[in-house]
């Protein structure tokens, strides 16, 4: 329809206490994840403020892959696909639940998060190098994640 943004959710730079960081809005009620995610993917990250590494390269940096890691059943196929291409092996669904999350019912709904080691690092952390093993298929969290300020409605959406 004429006069309906593009995306339905915008992005954009926002000073969040001293430092550029980045806020986002959902502009009309039908905005879908497909949504947040291509406008989060459309901020340029040399543009906002780094604190873990300042130089904006985030290789070997694994502040992203600690905590709640919350999936949506498609981060799950995802998940089963990127094992299959890092193991060789089809696993079944159960068995990746089982195996590489947490579930947990609330009230109706189902609460799925990524199973993490005795530090708190999500399991599919390479020890050694702290890279992804999945990074292709790595979920919607972790791809939505930028070590950067973000004001704290863009933070409350993320966290939905």
């Amino acid at each position: 329809m004429p006069g309906e943004p593009k995306n339905p959710v915008r992005a954009r730079y926002w000073r969040v206490n001293g430092k550029q960081g980045y806020d986002l809005q959902v502009l009309t009620p039908g905005a879908r994840v497909a949504d947040y995610i291509a406008a989060v993917e459309g901020l340029e990250p040399a543009r906002l403020f780094r604190p873990y590494n300042p130089d904006g390269d985030c290789l070997g940096c694994d502040h992203c892959c600690g905590g709640r890691l919350p999936l949506t059943i498609l981060d799950v196929y995802g998940l089963q696909q990127g094992l299959r291409d890092l193991t060789g092996k089809d696993l079944p669904l159960p068995k990746i639940l089982e195996k590489y999350c947490q579930v947990h019912l609330v009230g109706r709904a189902v609460d799925i998060t990524l199973r993490t080691d005795a530090e708190g690092y999500c399991l599919l952390l390479e020890p050694r190098r702290r890279r992804c093993r999945i990074y292709n298929h790595r979920p919607l969290i972790c791809r939505t994640y930028f070590c950067s300020p973000l004001t704290r409605p863009a933070r409350l959406l993320r966290e939905r």
